[in-house]
């Protein structure tokens, strides 16, 4: 699935195109006659300082422990179904997709497969890791500043050391909620284009990849 090629229009508009060329006439309704159309659609651009790293510069940039935003994909039924969502999609069966912004983490390069296998950076929308249904025992905290805040008062399972990331500059502080799940992994191709976040601290990068390994 594609992502938007045209912005949002002007604050108000109710219009524009999928990067499919679907005209898109108000929210939440567009011209059929395509199996994929828009639903309750937001066409923001990116930060331009989104970009996609040259493939001679891949090892420098994709190492274990940089920290960094690209837009993921992922079906209904999730917290990417939240209002704060990049864009939608939803398919004549029912089926939907939301795309969001998210802070990675590079556990694993891949340089020669050009791909990353990677954790994501998450609040769980202010919940950190006391959400329903999570296992706070393979969640830990991420933090900036030299100081870990503290944790929430329901997070009496959550007990792994919190991981300290050093930001690129001040507009990448981290939410004092942000949480990683250590179990799951995922692989981010290097062809995507993507946002320098900051590193992990050097002095937590070792114990951060054995935590992974310890909750796969």
């Amino acid at each position: 699935m594609q992502l938007p090629l045209v912005p949002q229009g002007p604050s108000g508009s109710k219009y524009g195109y999928t990067s499919a060329g679907i005209q898109v006439d108000e929210i939440g309704s567009v011209y059929r006659g395509d199996p994929i159309y828009a639903v309750d659609v937001r066409f923001d651009r990116l930060d331009p300082l989104f970009k996609k790293m040259l493939k001679e510069a891949e090892w420098q940039f994709f190492i274990p422990g940089r920290v960094f935003a690209t837009l993921l994909w992922q079906s209904g039924g999730s917290e990417f179904a939240e209002g704060n969502s990049f864009i939608r999609y939803g398919s004549e069966d029912g089926e939907r997709a939301y795309a969001k912004v998210y802070r990675c983490i590079v556990i694993t390069a891949r340089t020669a497969q050009h791909y990353s296998k990677c954790i994501r950076i998450s609040t769980y929308s202010g919940q950190g890791a006391t959400k329903k249904g999570l296992n706070q025992k393979s969640h830990c905290m991420l933090f900036t500043g030299d100081v870990a805040p503290p944790k929430l008062s329901n997070e009496t399972k959550m007990n792994k050391e919190p991981i300290q990331m050093i930001p690129v500059d001040q507009t990448e502080k981290l939410d004092p909620k942000s949480r990683v799940d250590l179990a799951k992994t995922f692989p981010v191709e290097h062809n995507v284009k993507v946002k320098n976040v900051g590193m992990i601290s050097s002095h937590h990068l070792k114990r951060l990849v054995q935590y992974v390994k310890e909750c796969q």
